[in-house]
């Protein structure tokens, strides 16, 4: 019976029935008939059988037409080595091998020893397989644990088991004393430390098992078994049981941090980590992510559940994939990086990085490990980058849903502060983008983005993975600077000045032709597509010259005939023969139909043509037409007898030349040809930081003025690559403000706007690229200043009046009464209690932010003074004469400040951050004194003749609270101090001439102390 021993002397001791045996006689006429059995197994290389006379077999005997049925049990005996034949006794103490064996009975007459059995019955084919014992998980061979109270450690393993039922596991944990040998035979020769059975595949330690030590090493192992009843089945290879895996336990090791993968090509990696000081080698282990795929028969069986559900009005249910278990495989490295070769291109791997802390000259090293990263190789038309695949902590339990983030808000993903700038989401659920910093490539940006994760109000993610993301312009991690630098660095302004339109006509006002240059006359004409024409008389608008620019090539030897439109009856570029006719750009020949590329450069647009080879004695009629027209077009004329011609291509891109010579002619086209650029962003820039890209709003704030404010912007574009300005033609880039157009007589990239003060939104656009044109625009809106305040300080000194009628009560109990007490002395003219609301500009983005502030200031020297004291004198002649005084006094003053912001995007009312700023202390104060001497005093108490003298001594301590401690929301610093303790000697003398006052003071006993302990609200722990 199935799950099948796999062990012969199993089917000796079991008390479980494991095997069934029927015996029939099928002779009804036969009557308690005595028979013995024989077993033989084969397969594998082993024929195995019993001996004839089996020692220890039950007496068999059998009726007609009556089945007997005999258990393993009855033949348990037939299974005893002693018994078998062709198997030793080593083989027998050994799981059979793994395959198909035929197991046979036959059955023989006892007293004739004749076999009545049928030999084609009796046979039964049998699959024995020996199961893998469990593979263990977590905590990793080699680990190294750290003693956090109160003990939670998972102890984890995988199933390998396929033919096994009712298994359960023997988890046995051990101390490891003899830390010098290899911990898996120091397992061996320890005792149990903790077992404990349990079905399940994960066993939590926890506080109500035996204490861990820190300092110590521990092992463990599970063991596996298969039950049928009260018998154990041998299904399992080495008995079941698993590989040992060992520990350290310590009080603290971190293990690394900012874990980072970066694919140097489709089949290698680069993993590199944040080192810490008091690790000496590092454990990398990584292994291959997948997932189960739904196979063809269990999408069959869900989609028939699914019916029956669908039939009871239940919800259907889809398919699960599971994660699975691949092995791990393992490097080791002593520095802080580490490169792994021969990965499958496109195939997800998931890392982790270990750190020990034992000294390297131990021989064996415990590692505390990184929760896993994952990072995907590229494939091969892929772009390589930084990958982290950064995953919750699986110790995060605060899982209450954070209401809002806010862009520039920060929150935690592993080891890495991600900084939002793009979110989306609410109540905990966020989708966006933003970035990390990696501290040990020098602060390097790396761009991420995430997809419905969860963070918790720790600002902590606790469900979701946020991935790096490639930008090959790493747009979404460009610093401010990084812009300014790359787009308004080399500033090429305009130099407008205010907000209205400007046409630059400087280098458009020129004639088309000069009129002394024999009647030839051309002009153009406008063209809305930056190709201007020819023939429009209308000089004042023309852009491109026509004259003749070459020498004329007579025959006259004159050397100094070299001026411009010199004719010439005669002309030796004439041709008597066959040469064929072409036109000479640059001593270079060009024929019917040729094109003549020209790299574009503002400073070049100057183009002189020859014709040459044509017939003696011809005469010529050169016309200039725009690029892609006919002869019909208005075209300009030189004198017949001039064989050059000169342009001037300003702004012209392209024309067609055709030169009429007799009845025949040739035509060539001109392109200037302009290098390509791409327009990637335009931005607007206001105080030096205040960024906005297209798409975007820039928002100014406009204060409460009685003239309109106005304030400068600077436009500027991204191209790629990045250009001089004169390699790119004034219509390559074409800006318009508020949809009017703006005319540049060269290309410009960067334009600045005074703009005013405005209810209506600014818009300034443009269309760049070559030879694909984008359009983007920014727009700039005005947004009113205001300031919303409500005081009620007041109201409480209002209150505090109360206690100017108890100090008045106490000067006038001083007079009767030794004591005297102040209570709140001029404090209420240090209250500031107050709600502001207000909006400003943000000084690092385009925002306007609204703030809701609440501030409570309140200072005090002494909020209570108490002073008693008994003061000596005699009143001679209506004057006081002292004699001495002894007092002491106490006092206590306060400092109090406590700012509260709430922080929104004026743009959608979204929610920015919070910011508490809070601090508070306390001041005690006591004084011990005593005064002696004698003199005449007035009636205020001022020495008028006499000696006075004497000391006192001091002592100051107090305490303060500040939250938050250095701008961690979950921390309080509480500081108590005590100063030293202060002695203080004066004297005053007025005898006749002798007039003056002694002082000394000094340190009488240093005694300064001071404490501080900060307490996190998150953990509930204080420390120093």
């Amino acid at each position: 019976m199935p799950p099948y021993n796999t062990k012969l002397n199993s089917y000796t001791t079991s008390i479980d029935v494991k095997l069934r045996l029927y015996l029939t006689m099928t002779d009804v006429n036969v009557s308690n008939r005595q028979v013995r059995l024989k077993l033989k197994i084969q397969g594998h290389g082993i024929n195995v059988q019993s001996v004839d006379f089996v020692t220890g077999a039950p007496f068999i005997f059998l009726n007609g037409g009556i089945q007997q049925q005999l258990t393993n049990i009855d033949l348990a005996p037939y299974f005893q080595l002693n018994n078998l034949v062709g198997i030793n006794p080593q083989q027998y103490n050994q799981p059979l091998p793994d395959g198909t064996y035929k197991i046979c009975w036959e059955v023989y007459d006892f007293l004739t020893g004749q076999r009545i059995s049928d030999p084609n019955m009796g046979c039964s084919n049998i699959l024995l397989l020996l199961n893998d014992p469990p593979l263990l998980n977590v905590p990793n061979r080699g680990a190294q644990l750290t003693d956090i109270k109160p003990t939670n450690i998972i102890f984890q393993w995988t199933p390998r088991h396929a033919n096994a039922t009712n298994v359960s596991y023997e988890f046995e944990l051990r101390e490891i004393w003899d830390t010098q040998i290899d911990p898996q035979a120091g397992f061996l020769a320890s005792s149990p430390y903790h077992t404990e059975t349990t079905f399940s595949t994960t066993l939590l330690y926890n506080i109500s098992k035996p204490q861990l030590y820190p300092g110590r090493t521990y092992a463990w192992r599970v063991q596996a078994k298969s039950t049928t009843g009260l018998s154990e089945n041998s299904v399992f290879r080495n008995n079941g049981y698993s590989e040992i895996y060992y520990f350290k336990y310590t009080n603290t090791c971190y293990p690394p941090t900012y874990r980072l993968a970066e694919p140097l090509n489709t089949g290698r990696v680069k993993i590199s980590w944040q080192t810490h000081p008091d690790h000496n080698k590092y454990h990398i282990q990584y292994r291959k992510v997948s997932y189960t795929q739904e196979t063809d028969k269990q999408r069959e069986k869900r989609e028939q559940k699914n019916k029956k559900r669908s039939k009871k009005g239940q919800k259907e249910k889809g398919y699960t994939s599971k994660k699975e278990n691949h092995e791990w495989f393992e490097v080791f490295s002593y520095n802080n990086q580490t490169q792994i070769g021969n990965l499958q291109a496109g195939i997800t791997y998931e890392f982790r990085v270990g750190g020990s802390c034992d000294a390297l000259t131990d021989q064996n090293h415990y590692y505390t490990y990184s929760t896993p990263n994952q990072f995907t190789m590229p494939k091969a038309d892929e772009t390589v980058s930084y990958s982290c695949g950064i995953v919750p902590e699986i110790d995060i339990a605060n899982t209450n849903p954070l209401g809002n983030l806010g862009i520039n808000e920060t929150f935690t993903a592993g080891d890495f502060p991600v900084t939002v700038k793009e979110i989306q989401g609410s109540k905990g659920v966020f989708s966006g983008k933003g970035f990390i910093v990696v501290p040990y490539l020098a602060d390097t940006k790396i761009a991420v983005e995430f997809s419905r994760i969860k963070i918790n109000t720790d600002y902590q993610l606790y469900d979701g993975v946020v991935k790096t993301t490639y930008d090959p312009n790493w747009s979404s991690v460009e610093s401010v600077d990084d812009i300014i630098d790359e787009v308004f660095g080399g500033d090429n302004d305009s130099g407008i000045t205010d907000g209205n339109t400007r046409n630059d006509n400087s280098n458009l006002d020129e004639n088309a032709n000069d009129q002394n240059n024999s009647g030839n006359t051309s002009s153009n004409t406008d063209d809305n597509t930056n190709v201007d024409n020819i023939g429009n008389n209308d000089s004042n608008t023309t852009d491109t010259n026509i004259t003749n620019s070459y020498t004329d090539t007579s025959n006259n030897t004159d050397s100094s005939n070299t001026g411009t439109n010199t004719s010439s009856s005669g002309n030796n570029s004439s041709n008597t023969g066959n040469t064929e006719v072409v036109i000479v750009y640059e001593n270079k020949n060009y024929n019917d139909g040729d094109v003549i590329e020209v790299e574009y450069h503002e400073e070049k647009p100057h183009f002189a043509l020859l014709l040459k080879n044509y017939p003696k004695d011809a005469t010529f009629n050169w016309q200039v037409l725009k690029g892609g027209t006919d002869n019909t077009s208005a075209y300009a004329t030189n004198e017949t007898m001039h064989d050059n011609l000169g342009i001037d291509m300003k702004k012209t891109h392209i024309l067609d030349v055709v030169v009429n010579y007799n009845d025949k002619k040739i035509q060539v086209t001109i392109k200037r040809k302009s290098k390509e650029f791409k327009l990637l962003e335009l931005y607007a820039l206001h105080n030096q930081k205040r960024l906005a890209k297209s798409g975007e709003t820039l928002y100014l704030i406009n204060p409460p003025s009685l003239t309109k404010d106005v304030k400068t912007v600077k436009y500027g574009l991204h191209i790629d690559p990045k250009l001089e300005l004169n390699l790119m033609p004034p219509s390559s880039i074409e800006w318009s403000y508020d949809g009017e157009s703006q005319y540049f007589s060269t290309a410009k990239t960067n334009v600045t706007r005074s703009l005013e003060e405005s209810d209506n939104i600014i818009t300034t656009s443009v269309n760049a690229g070559n030879p694909n044109a984008l359009e983007k625009s920014v727009d700039v809106e005005w947004v009113d200043e205001y300031k919303e305040t409500k005081s009620y300080a007041n109201k409480i000194k209002n209150f505090l009046k109360f206690f100017k009628v108890v100090n008045e009560v106490s000067d006038v109990a001083s007079t009767v009464m030794p004591c005297q007490a102040d209570f709140f002395k001029n404090f209420d003219k240090k209250i500031i209690f107050k709600w502001i609301n207000f909006n400003r500009e943000d000084n690092i983005s385009r925002h306007i932010l609204e703030t809701k502030r609440f501030q409570f200031e309140a200072a005090a020297d002494n909020i209570i003074e108490l002073k008693c004291g008994k003061r000596l004198a005699v009143s001679v002649f209506g004057y006081s004469l002292g004699l001495g005084e002894i007092y002491a006094q106490l006092g206590a003053g306060l400092n109090v400040s406590i700012l509260k912001d709430e922080i929104f995007y004026h743009e959608g009312n979204q929610f920015k951050e919070k910011k508490i700023l809070s601090n508070g202390g306390i001041k005690v104060k006591g004084e011990v004194g005593l005064t002696i001497g004698g003199g005449v005093k007035d009636d205020e108490g001022n020495l008028i003749v006499g000696v006075v003298g004497g000391g006192k001594i001091n002592i100051t301590g107090g305490g303060k609270i500040e939250y938050p401690y250095k701008g961690n929301k979950h921390e309080i610093l509480g500081r108590l101090y005590i100063n030293p303790l202060m002695y203080a000697f004066t004297a005053t003398v007025k005898l006749g001439p002798l007039d003056k006052d002694f002082t000394c003071s000094d340190i009488l006993w240093n005694i300064r102390k001071v404490k501080e302990v900060i307490y996190n609200m998150e953990t509930d722990e204080f420390r120093d």
